[in-house]
């Protein structure tokens, strides 16, 4: 499992679990979700406490925030690792089960991660864990549904939370679906005497959760690739909203899915069309399987919420992640006038022992039906490598799916391509070969170990941009070609040699990315822009600037770094943005501040100017009047600093200079609209003793260019 490649790249072995445990942890992303949950900041305290090399507390920390959630696998599921670090493998046993009980069902992630491997040869983890698997395959595989092209399916069971049974009651859903070239059609009608629509579904409202996963496969239960869809009636007016796509949580209006709800007395209806444009690349998904799962979510909070969905809630806890959950719908064309068959594998990329693959057959006639799979090197069929597989199996009229999997371990890492020629009655046949690569298990560990010796300024950039790779592996689509990973890893491969035959990483010119681990144990990246000589310079200016909002750094160290280019010996740097407007968040400014010691290490302690733009403004000033060794002078806009700076900085200078003055000049700049906040910021700041100068810039805001004016004419 990819995640044990993210773990390998921090080294000890305290660390490994607690990244196990960010990444393994499902739910909204902390960084794109409105408030941090308390699930999200139980993950960043295991975090600290690990750094800490305090695992005894974060264990505890950890069964607290059980207490209060005791349906949350996932949880409980890196409890179990933090038991087996702790050598208490009896406990762990009994975290496992309790995980598997409340919904994990990363089978993949059991089978693979380190973290657990002293567990794998117990007798009783084998047999909780086989038993846990077949409960899920019988229920994902009893859900399955067949869609046909223009028909409509009904009577399909929604099943209630368990809080909802104990609680008495049903609010009698039906659900009807079905499918054309077009899209998909979704109709859900229940009895809800509380419906409301005084807020969305998931701020307590009520609504429709419409979550579909492509492409599907009965081991990918934990697939990155889907799509949440929500429908509900915000006071009167239907409303329709991409909640999350791939791992993020959006929230974004989609004025086209106009759901049309209707309500008579307790009667709410909810008919539902989404177009297969919402799904592109991957639809329309004719004759091909995806994950379907579909929500209604009565009003209200925690326990006393009424929930119902396709998959039995018995089986998988709602409350640990509920768009992974999902049940196997089978669109089909309706022409099946003759018998066809057809074949995928599970993966294009392969790095584990054994590839996944599927067969479909559409057949009139039972029988007897041949597989057989072999390996073959691409542009030399004529070789074969490792084993064959052959399998026989009975075909039953209609549809037939057989799913086998092609043993590994004997084949070298490289390009190949599975034939597959399939016999079936009637005297039909199959023929079709997928190309696949084959990877070592371990690279990325051996990559990670290569880092690891290498005690250089550069060092931190290529764990970043090995991690980057890392997160590129886990997070492709199963069907991607790889060859986009294959130029990500030569990549990297050739940084690592130049660094190991005593050069540098870093190009002769150009915008490049570096990177730094932060405080949290992540990795963040820089953009920067090398100018033509740089490496001739002596100590070169450092001008780092935070941009005023996330995804505009790359464009911001290219635009200044061209400006000035020829014109000062200075290099641009770009840090990753988190976004913060405010003083409250110290965590920012700690990370600027790793950012600063990064970039002048990197260069040798050259001189930085620190810039806040937009809502970096406050970390920029924060960071300064922290670790003012750091900077040599400060360029922030005025019209941006915080209003509650006064209270803040009073503090903060004096735990930072002490007794020592403080000597970065701070240049303000503010716009040509009026701001009510320099007048009173300035003579605050020159009373704490701080040398500030005020600059007025002919536009709103700042920008590259006004910036790269000031920059050369303060030189």
């Amino acid at each position: 499992m990819v995640l044990n490649h993210k773990k390998l790249l921090f080294g000890s072995r305290f660390l490994l679990v607690l990244i196990s445990i960010f990444f393994v942890s499902a739910g909204w992303s902390r960084d794109q979700a409105p408030e941090v949950s308390a699930r999200d900041q139980m993950i960043l305290r295991m975090l600290q406490l690990g750094r800490a090399g305090r695992i005894a507390d974060a264990r505890e920390a950890m069964r607290s925030y059980l207490v209060d959630n005791p349906t949350d696998g996932v949880m409980f599921y890196n409890l179990t690792c933090l038991d087996l670090m702790l050598d208490e493998k009896e406990q762990a046993l009994q975290d496992m089960e309790r995980a598997l009980s409340n919904g994990f069902t990363n089978f993949r992630i059991i089978e693979t991660d380190r973290d657990i491997r002293s567990l794998r040869n117990d007798p009783r983890f084998v047999e909780m864990v086989t038993r846990s698997e077949e409960k899920f395959r019988s229920t994902f595989q009893s859900r399955a549904l067949f869609l046909d092209e223009g028909y409509l399916a009904e009577g399909i069971v929604l099943h209630p939370a368990p809080q909802v049974t104990a609680s008495g009651g049903s609010l009698n859903p039906e659900i009807s679906v079905s499918f054309n070239s077009t899209g998909l059609q979704i109709n859900l009608s229940v009895d809800d005497f509380c419906s409301s629509e005084e807020t969305p579904p998931w701020k307590g409202g009520c609504g429709v959760l419409v979550n579909l996963v492509q492409p599907m496969s009965p081991d990918d239960y934990e697939s990155r690739r889907y799509f949440s869809f929500g429908f509900y009636s915000l006071n009167g007016r239907p409303q329709a909203v991409l909640v999350g796509k791939h791992g993020k949580v959006l929230l974004q209006p989609e004025p086209g899915l106009v759901p049309v709800i209707t309500r008579q007395g307790s009667l709410s209806t909810y008919e539902i069309a989404i177009p297969w444009e919402q799904f592109k690349p991957y639809a329309p998904p004719l004759d091909q399987e995806m994950g379907l799962n579909i929500f209604y979510l009565g009003a209200g909070q925690g326990a006393s919420r009424p929930v119902y969905s396709l998959m039995d809630e018995e089986n998988l806890s709602f409350s640990a992640s509920p768009w992974r959950r999902y049940v196997p719908i089978n669109f089909l064309t309706s022409d099946r006038t003759v018998p066809v068959m057809r074949g995928r594998l599970y993966e294009r990329l392969a790095q584990g022992d054994s590839l996944g693959v599927q067969l479909v057959l559409w057949s009139e006639t039972e029988g007897q039906a041949q597989c057989s799979l072999s390996i073959h090197p691409q542009g030399n069929p004529t070789v074969t490598v490792g084993t064959p597989v052959g399998e026989i199996f009975p075909c039953e009229t209609e549809l037939n799916f057989l799913n086998t999997y092609i043993p590994l371990n004997e084949i070298p890492s490289g390009s190949y391509n599975v034939l597959a020629e399939i016999s079936g009655p009637g005297g039909l046949t199959f023929t079709q070969e997928f190309p696949f690569d084959n990877l070592e298990q371990d690279w990325i560990s051996s990559l990670n170990e290569r880092v690891y010796a290498l005690k250089i300024p550069e060092q931190s950039t290529l764990y970043y941009h090995l991690f980057a790779l890392a997160r590129q592996l886990d997070y492709r689509h199963p069907q991607e070609e790889a060859s986009g990973l294959h130029m990500a890893r030569a990549e990297v491969v050739r940084l690592i040699e130049l660094c190991e035959a005593g050069g540098s990483c870093l190009p002769d010119s150009g915008l490049f990315r570096g990177g730094f681990t932060s405080d949290v144990m992540t990795q963040r990246f820089c953009s920067m822009y090398l100018p033509q000589g740089y490496r001739e310079w002596d100590s070169p200016q450092l001008l780092v600037v935070l941009p005023p909002e996330p995804g505009s750094e790359d464009d911001l160290a290219r635009s200044l770094g061209e400006a000035l280019a020829g014109k000062a010996e200075v290099i641009v740097m770009v840090p990753q943005s988190h976004g913060y407007s405010s003083l409250a968040l110290g965590k920012t400014a700690d990370e600027t501040a790793l950012a600063l010691e990064w970039a002048r290490s990197l260069f040798s302690g050259g001189p930085v100017t620190l810039v806040g733009l937009g809502k970096s403004t406050d970390a920029a000033l924060e960071t300064s009047l922290r670790r003012p060794d750091l900077c040599k002078e400060v360029f922030i806009e005025g019209d941006q600093i915080y209003s509650d700076l006064i209270g803040f900085s009073e503090a903060a200078v004096w735990e930072a200079l002490g007794d020592r003055s403080n000597p970065i000049p701070y240049y303000l700049t503010h716009g040509t609209l009026a701001s009510p906040r320099l007048p009173v910021i300035v003579p605050s700041m020159r009373k704490l003793g701080l040398e500030v100068t005020t600059l007025s810039v002919n536009a709103p805001a700042m920008n590259a260019a006004a910036l790269a004016t000031w920059f050369l004419s303060h030189r």
